[in-house]
């Protein structure tokens, strides 16, 4: 046994150095064909590198246009997705980077003399930017339905944010509105305690009516926040009722004063028709301005209804103007001359007896010279007294306007004859002496004192209301009132002859005619006046004169 042991060990033995070659040889064939594929590889690999420069190269302009696009689009939303944001721009620049590098790298080594390990490196670094593309690409497709998403959601946000603000910012203001109220109504009961007044001193005022009003106002208001969602509307209406609540003392005063003013006409011209048994204002006036006065301005005092009530404000104040003076001018003259009047019936009487019979001298002189002209004064006198009647004047004064208006152009006697027959156009010379009879009517009348009274109106009978007439171009108050109505009831009775250069007008339409220039060239008090006096007077006369 141990023979054979041994026996074999040696055989055993023998073999071991022919293994060892046969293992060597593999170990060398493994290396050569290592070398080989790394030698192919490294031939191979710069073509392929350059192959995948040129696929990334090729994907460069359409990222870019995909780039812009997602920029284009970015900018019509109203928020910005930052993490797609951030992640787009994070991955372009890095493909950007990582191309300029590569680029700069082979710009400056010649591949095919780089080692294999380099060249992986490379391969690596191109297979890395073409799946960033990819990424990117897909990044890009994916972002407007990111922006989306997430622009929904920063619109719901800032939507639930802004109305929070709003609520915050409308209940502020809704607190803010109830306590100008508050302080409102206190300044008005303090205001009150210390004028001592409940009415700040108007008497058509009421303040418990106001603060009735006020409070209806209020509980309106509460209403409407409670039944509606509009705190907006809520807001304006206490800031409107605040506003009301604090200009009443001022529009107060200003309301008494009116009020203590027509008072004071009123009972001034009561006094002038009772006393005195003349009027200066019609009825149907004073009774309308009464009723402003107590039922209309106390309204729109408690409404607060400032615009309308700064408009009839200032009519009565305008009314008050005009009136005040005249009133006042008429009571100064009766009580100059109530008195002397008693003693001097009988002479003015005469005095006036004397004057027509003159006056009836004069008119047969111009029923002489041109029996339109007297037809004409007749006329004019006619309408004169009716409008003097209208206005309530004295007999004394219509008959003293009568005989103004009968000799209104008693001055015509000195115009040359071819001008006044004159069929065709007057020339301005001749208008120029035409003009002048005013003038020479006055001259004619002052050679007898009996006519002392009514010669400035027979001077002024062509002067208008706004300052355009003649002779001496007075306007409005400065026209003598006589002057002012013969003016109305001659333009009237010129305009029913018609002239050469003037259509003849119907009475309807003569009188539209005289209102339309009322306040223009005629006084509009007496317009009114005269209008009435026409319709309810001497209709049926005008109608006669007119089919002659």
């Amino acid at each position: 046994m141990g023979k054979r042991k041994e026996a074999k060990t040696r055989k055993q033995g023998k073999k071991q150095p022919f293994n060892g070659f046969n293992q060597m040889f593999h170990n060398l064939k493994n290396k050569f064909q290592k070398i080989k594929a790394d030698y192919q590889e490294w031939r191979s690999l710069p073509r392929i590198i350059l192959g995948k420069k040129g696929q990334a190269q090729a994907e460069i302009p359409g990222l870019q246009n995909a780039l812009t696009l997602y920029r284009a689009y970015a900018t019509t939303c109203g928020h910005i997705a930052f993490n797609t944001d951030r992640n787009i721009r994070a991955s372009y620049y890095w493909l950007i980077n990582e191309f300029n590098e590569l680029e700069s790298f082979e710009a400056e080594y010649y591949l095919p003399l780089c080692s294999l390990k380099t060249l992986r490196s490379l391969n690596e670094r191109w297979d890395g930017i073409i799946s960033r593309q990819i990424e990117f690409s897909q990044l890009i497709e994916q972002a407007p339905v990111a922006l989306e998403f997430y622009n929904k959601m920063a619109t719901t946000k800032d939507q639930q944010r802004r109305k929070r603000k709003e609520g915050a910012e409308i209940n502020q203001r809704l607190s803010k509105a109830y306590q100008s109220h508050k302080n409102a109504m206190e300044y008005i009961e303090k205001y009150d305690q210390e004028n001592s007044i409940s009415a700040f001193g108007a008497s058509v005022l009421s303040l418990d009516k106001a603060r009735e009003y006020w409070s209806e106002k209020m509980e309106e208001v509460q209403k409407l926040a409670n039944s509606s969602n509009e705190p907006n509307r809520t807001i304006t209406e206490i800031e409107n009722l605040v506003k009301v609540i604090y200009d009443a003392p001022g529009l107060a005063k200003w309301v008494n004063d009116i009020e203590k003013r027509f008072n004071r006409l009123s009972y001034d011209h009561e006094l002038l028709v009772n006393s005195y048994g003349k009027a200066v204002i019609q009825k149907e006036i004073l009774d309308e301005f009464t009723s402003v006065i107590n039922n209309i301005i106390p309204k729109l005092w408690q409404r607060g209804q400032k615009d309308q009530l700064t408009q009839y404000l200032g009519d009565v104040e305008n009314f008050l103007t005009i009136y005040e003076p005249e009133v006042e001018k008429e009571i100064a003259y009766e009580e100059r001359h109530s008195i002397k009047r008693e003693n001097t019936v009988s002479e003015q009487e005469q005095h006036l007896t004397r004057l027509m019979e003159l006056t009836k001298i004069f008119i047969t002189a111009m029923d002489i010279r041109d029996p339109l002209m007297n037809t004409h004064s007749m006329t004019v006198a006619r309408l004169a007294v009716a409008t003097g009647k209208v206005m309530n004047w004295s007999p004394e004064e219509i008959q003293y306007l009568e005989i103004a208006a009968m000799l209104h152009d008693i001055g015509k006697i000195w115009i040359p004859e071819s001008i006044l027959t004159k069929k065709g156009k007057l020339s301005s010379e001749d208008i120029g002496k035409l003009r002048m009879h005013p003038i020479y009517g006055a001259q004619i009348l002052q050679s007898s004192g009996l006519f002392e009274q009514i010669t400035p109106w027979i001077y002024h009978h062509q002067e208008l209301w706004n300052g355009t007439g003649y002779p001496d171009g007075l306007k409005e108050e400065e026209i003598p009132i006589q002057s002012r109505i013969i003016s109305i009831c001659e333009s009237f009775d010129a305009m029913l002859a018609g002239n050469a250069n003037k259509l003849k007008l119907t009475i309807e339409q003569a009188l539209d005619r005289v209102k339309y220039e009322a306040g223009t060239l005629f006084d509009p008090v007496i317009v009114e006046a005269f209008v009435k006096a026409v319709e309810t007077q001497e209709m049926n006369y005008l109608l006669k004169y007119v089919a002659k």
